[in-house]
C-alpha cells in the first residue's frame, strides 16, 4: 500500500509540474486538459525507453480551464545505471511508411526526451533507433496498453463517479466547475517492470484538487487523495 500511494504522489507531482454546468454530464470532458492514449515501453543493455501520445494543453497553465489542445507523441530514454548522459544523442523511426528523425534534449542527469512532432497514435511507429557518435542501439516498443481491460473513457467515468458527490457540490447553483482534467497510465518510472494504472487528476487553478489511480483490469479505485 505504501507503494501505491508513492506512486499516486509521483502522478500527481508530474502533473504539478507539466500539468459543466451541473457536473453530471459530458460537459466536464470539455475541461479535460491532458489525455495520455498511447503508452510504450522498450529496453536494451543500457537504456530504458518509453514513449507516451496523446493531447495536451499546450501550454499548460494551471487555471481550472482547458486552453488550446495540441496530439503530442513523446520519447523519453533513461540509463538504466542511473550514470549521467553525456554526449548528443539522436533518434529515428518509421511512421506510416516515413522516416521520421530527431535529436534529444537533456532532462536532467540520467535522463532525456523528444517531442517527435508526429500528430497521431503511436501505433504506426516502427523501427525506432538512438544513438550516439559511437553507437547504434535498436529498440522494440511493446504496447503497455495492450491486455488493458478498462479502457480511457471507462477510467475517467470511473473517476468522475468515485467524486460525483464532490463535483456536486462544488457545481452546484449553477456554478461552473473549476478544475482541470488530466487523464495518464502511470507506473513507478524508477522500476521499469511495475504494474500501470490509470491516474485520473482533477486540479484547480490552485494545483490543488483530488486523484485516484485505478486498476486497468478491474476498475478498481487503488487509491485517491
Amino acid at each position: 500500500m505504501k507503494k501505491i500511494i508513492a506512486l499516486l504522489m509521483i502522478a500527481a507531482s508530474v502533473f504539478a509540474l507539466a500539468s459543466c454546468n451541473d457536473g453530471t454530464d459530458d460537459t466536464l470532458k470539455e475541461h479535460i486538459s491532458y489525455i495520455q492514449t498511447d503508452s510504450y515501453y522498450g529496453e536494451c543493455e543500457l537504456y530504458t525507453v518509453y514513449l507516451t501520445a496523446g493531447e495536451k494543453e499546450v501550454p499548460f497553465i494551471a487555471d481550472g480551464m482547458r486552453g488550446d489542445m495540441k496530439e503530442f507523441c513523446r520519447l523519453t530514454v533513461r540509463t538504466k545505471d542511473n550514470t549521467i548522459i553525456n554526449g548528443n544523442f539522436t533518434y529515428r523511426f518509421t511512421y506510416n511508411e516515413e522516416e521520421v528523425s530527431g535529436t534529444f534534449s537533456k532532462d536532467y542527469g540520467n535522463s532525456m526526451s523528444a517531442d517527435t512532432g508526429v500528430k497521431a497514435h503511436a501505433t504506426g511507429l516502427k523501427n525506432l533507433i538512438i544513438s550516439n557518435a559511437e553507437n547504434e542501439f535498436n529498440i522494440e516498443l511493446k504496447d503497455n496498453m495492450c491486455d488493458n481491460k478498462i479502457t480511457i473513457d471507462k477510467a475517467y467515468e470511473i473517476a468522475k463517479d468515485e467524486f460525483k458527490d464532490k463535483i456536486a457540490s462544488e457545481t452546484a447553483d449553477g456554478k461552473e466547475f473549476d478544475k482541470e482534467i488530466n487523464i495518464k497510465f502511470v507506473n513507478d518510472w524508477t522500476d521499469a517492470n511495475s504494474e500501470y494504472y490509470y491516474y485520473v487528476a482533477f486540479i484547480g487553478a490552485d494545483r490543488k484538487g483530488y486523484a485516484v489511480l485505478i486498476d486497468k483490469t478491474s476498475g478498481e479505485v487503488i487509491a485517491k487523495r
